[in-house]
């Protein structure tokens, strides 16, 4: 489960809400969030993005775009 960067304001929301989801994926516990967590998970989703959607259709192509531009939007 990885939140979607879909335009500004709601980026602001998700991103708060990710160090719990992270914790709880990871540990089982909200409170078990690691920073390592937060580039981890979403550049292997893009890792696994690349691979399943390389040569694909359009909605392919649009699924590794916001996942694409949430992990940029993750290193700013």
């Amino acid at each position: 489960m990885l939140p979607l960067y879909l335009f500004h304001e709601h980026w602001q929301i998700a991103k708060r809400k990710l160090q719990p989801l992270y914790g709880f994926m990871f540990t089982h516990d909200v409170m078990g969030y690691s920073h390592d967590q937060y580039m981890t998970l979403a550049f292997t989703v893009l890792t696994t993005a690349l691979k399943k959607y390389k040569n694909t259709n359009a909605e392919g192509e649009r699924i590794l775009r916001l996942i694409q531009e949430t992990c940029e939007q993750m290193i700013v």
